[in-house]
């Protein structure tokens, strides 16, 4: 079975590039409403003039044989009223006609003389005598319809020019006409015309809404339909990348050793890798697999592999599996733990080694001590000179050698926590002058003066090992001061801390030599050439029981000029002095 997952749209429509062409073409096509808004509008505009215009023409085809028939009788002395001209007659005519017939005046007709040569009626606007003055200009008149602002009324306004074609008119005119108005009419002259004006103010506005709908709808229509296209383009274009990055996790998925899966609610299996399918011996037509929620839970799997099983339900319901394979986790952890075992065992077996040897080596030592003193005494009686000198080096190497068991055996103990501190209060000054007094007789010796500053602070610390670790602070700076050198013991206060620094004016050490100095067996400087040697656990062995106080230990030393080892303690104590119950260490 195949991996498989259903997509999903990664982003919105609106943050897409689709979306952006979509806005590009919406600006198109409001330009094309616009334009077929216009358009629209143009046309049905000229489609009315050209419907009015056949209107007009029927009109004037009316009008002009009523003049023609009128002037006939007129010119034979049949008429009605000899005092109106016939074409003056037959407007007011048509006028009344049209009035009665649409019950409107939507058009209006007028008889106007050319300006200047007027009988009766000239041009009512300075338009309408252009429009006249133009016609009379040309050997063949045309008519002239236009849209005029006539007031706050628009109109559309027909002139249809009127020649003299009839000797009737002509000698009608030149009869009627007043002296001074021109010379006396011609046949084929441009008499007038008839002026027709229709307002078509209700008509444009109605159009221009009309054209403003149609554009609408055009644009609606285009949206709608750009926007349905554009969608389901963005729609996808996200899908094929999508899918593009599912194929690429699916088969990242099915190279991984861990084996995934995701179950429905019911257990139906949606997806797994072929990991999966492996270890739980499943085929690629599986689709039904018992689920059980195992959730960091760690089982053998099948041979000898191990399988850490971590299983959770979505917020939807669904439940999805990751197994780990942890085979060599688990055989690091198996290594491991053998190994400590191992380090426990050798240690426990060298603590009770070290404590089986100094407790065989000090039986002896003891007893070499105790007659080397009684033959360097002379306890019985007086010795030989030699042999008393040799009785003096065998008691000096067997104290070194039990100095050198003893850091030995405490710094065992250290390493295995089996040294438990009594802290109890004491005052720093008792122990300062208790320690004095224990190297005074090895510092008059080495000719190094020892000097302790006033120390009025009390702390909480176990006595025995506290003293032990001034002891060897004050053995160590004794042995590397040369003679006539000092030794200093100075306490301080700070935040929290009480602070003991034993200075010396010895030979010191170099920066890079100190952290050497803090390990264990190891000696820097010029300590072979003193005489006492020494052990290398002097300073460590001080360090760890300064860091079993919850204090610590720090080095500071400069070539030629000297060393300060400074031990910092916790103030546990307050700092009144009270003699009662404090007593020095013995």
């Amino acid at each position: 079975m195949k991996l498989s997952l259903v997509p999903h749209r990664a982003r919105g429509f609106r943050q897409s590039r689709s979306f952006s062409y979509f806005l590009i073409f919406l600006v198109l096509a409001l330009i094309s409403s616009m334009a077929l808004a216009v358009a629209y509008f143009w046309k049905s505009q000229q489609a009315y003039i050209a419907g009015k215009h056949e209107e007009k023409q029927a009109i004037l085809r009316l009008i002009d044989s009523f003049v023609a028939t009128y002037s006939d009788l007129h010119y034979d002395g049949q008429h009605f009223d000899s005092s109106l001209p016939p074409a003056t007659y037959l407007q007011k005519t048509l006028s009344e006609f049209l009035r009665n017939s649409t019950g409107s005046e939507e058009i209006r007709v007028h008889w106007v003389g050319v300006p200047g040569r007027q009988i009766r009626t000239g041009p009512m606007d300075t338009g309408m005598a252009a429009i006249l003055q133009e016609m009379a200009q040309e050997e063949v008149p045309r008519p002239v319809t236009k849209q005029v602002l006539v007031g706050s009324s628009m109109l559309l306004r027909s002139v249809f020019p009127s020649p003299a074609l009839r000797h009737s008119c002509i000698d009608c005119h030149n009869r009627i006409q007043q002296t001074g108005l021109g010379p006396a009419w011609n046949l084929g002259e441009l008499m007038g015309g008839f002026v027709l004006d229709v307002p078509i103010d209700r008509f444009l506005s109605g159009l221009r809404w009309q054209s403003l709908h149609v554009g609408g709808v055009f644009f609606a229509l285009f949206a709608m339909a750009g926007y349905l296209l554009f969608r389901q383009h963005h729609f996808h274009i996200e899908v094929a990348a999508e899918n593009r990055v599912l194929v690429e996790i699916s088969e990242a998925l099915e190279t991984i050793d861990d084996g995934i899966a995701v179950y429905a609610r019911d257990g139906h299996l949606l997806l797994a890798n072929q990991a999966y399918r492996r270890r739980h011996g499943m085929s690629e037509g599986d689709r039904f697999h018992e689920a059980v929620m195992k959730t960091s839970a760690e089982e053998k799997g099948h041979g000898s592999k191990w399988l850490k099983v971590d299983e959770a339900r979505t917020a939807s319901g669904l439940l999805v599996c990751l197994e780990t394979d942890v085979t060599y986790l688990k055989e690091r952890e198996k290594e491991l733990v053998a190994a400590r075992v191992a380090a426990e065992q050798a240690g426990k077996a060298r603590s009770d080694f070290l404590a089986m040897m100094s407790h065989e080596l000090r039986t002896p030592l003891n007893a070499i001590l105790g007659f080397s003193e009684m033959i360097r005494d002379c306890i019985h009686g007086p010795a030989v000179t030699k042999y008393k000198e040799y009785a003096s080096d065998i008691h000096s190497s067997g104290r070194h050698l039990l100095q050198l068991i003893t850091d030995i055996l405490d710094m065992s103990k250290v390493d295995a926590g089996r040294i438990d501190l009594v802290p109890e209060p004491v005052l720093l000054e008792d122990v300062f002058d208790d320690c004095r007094r224990l190297v005074e007789g090895h510092a008059r010796q080495c000719g190094v003066h020892i000097g302790i500053e006033p120390a009025d602070e009390i702390v909480s610390v176990d006595p025995l090992r506290f003293r032990q670790i001034m002891l060897n602070l004050l053995s160590n700076a004794i042995k590397y001061t040369r003679a006539g050198g000092r030794v200093t013991i100075a306490t301080t206060r700070d935040s929290g801390h009480i602070r003991v620094a034993v200075r010396d004016t010895g030979i010191g050490m170099a920066p890079q030599d100190i952290p050497r100095a803090l390990e264990r067996f190891v000696q820097v400087g010029n300590s072979r050439q003193h005489a006492a040697g020494g052990t290398g656990l002097g300073l460590p062995l001080a360090k760890a029981l300064a860091e079993l106080h919850g204090g610590s230990l720090t080095v500071e030393s400069r070539l030629g000029v000297g060393t300060t080892v400074t031990v910092a303690l916790p103030a546990h104590v307050a700092p009144a002095r009270s003699a009662g119950g404090l007593h020095p260490i013995r």
